[in-house]
């Protein structure tokens, strides 16, 4: 019989954020609902403890509520893999903030996910034109581009810890909270780690 789920990311800068649980709960009486806490919006949803544990539960013809496709990734691009992904396993998902469905081998679903895939391939374009953009300016003034991307040595023992935090299973975000790095620092210490086959990340790459 299938199950109806909920999955809502709790930030500290919601006001009322029980009004948001109910917003969900209030959808079935029966809903089973997970809640994440403690992890920012832009950490992709298969690098969540509580989303990781839902996507194992879920089964052909579950339904999945929400109260925005935002809660599943914070860019377009991050929205729609997860979207495909949970769609891919038969699952139907619901919106909230903005009622809709979105439900396997449907062509209203097809439409939606291409417009979501549209976003995602503008906002990239976006990005990549204001990085230019910056960077023209940059090449103005040699200085100041010498300044900008000179980049600087790696930290040994830094990485060192990184490498033991994500040997130990944790999270990217929760490694790079710890530590006090960006994620993107966890990711390169992660990448050398599967590079070299090794348990230690090469100390040679930048930060």
């Amino acid at each position: 019989m299938p199950t109806t789920y909920g999955y809502i990311r709790l930030s500290p800068k919601m006001t009322d954020p029980d009004a948001f649980i109910r917003q969900i709960t209030d959808f079935s009486p029966d809903l089973q609902l997970f809640q994440e806490t403690g992890m920012r919006g832009n950490v992709p949803a298969e690098d969540r403890p509580q989303y990781r544990a839902l996507f194992d539960r879920l089964k052909p013809g579950d339904q999945l509520i929400v109260r925005w496709v935002t809660d599943l990734g914070f860019h377009f691009d991050a929205c729609h893999l997860t979207l495909s992904n949970l769609l891919d396993k038969g699952v139907i998902i619901h919106t909230l903030n903005q009622p809709l469905t979105f439900q396997p081998n449907c062509p209203v679903t097809d439409a939606l996910l291409r417009m979501l895939k549209g976003y995602a391939s503008s906002q990239t374009q976006q990005r990549l034109w204001a990085a230019e953009a910056s960077r023209g300016i940059l090449r103005q003034d040699p200085s100041a581009w010498k300044e900008k991307f000179r980049g600087r040595r790696a930290n040994q023992a830094q990485h060192q810890q990184i490498a033991r935090l994500l040997q130990a299973g944790k999270t990217l975000q929760s490694v790079a909270d710890e530590v006090g790095v960006s994620i993107s620092t966890v990711k390169r210490v992660k990448a050398k780690m599967q590079h070299h086959g090794h348990n230690q990340p090469s100390m040679n790459d930048k930060q």
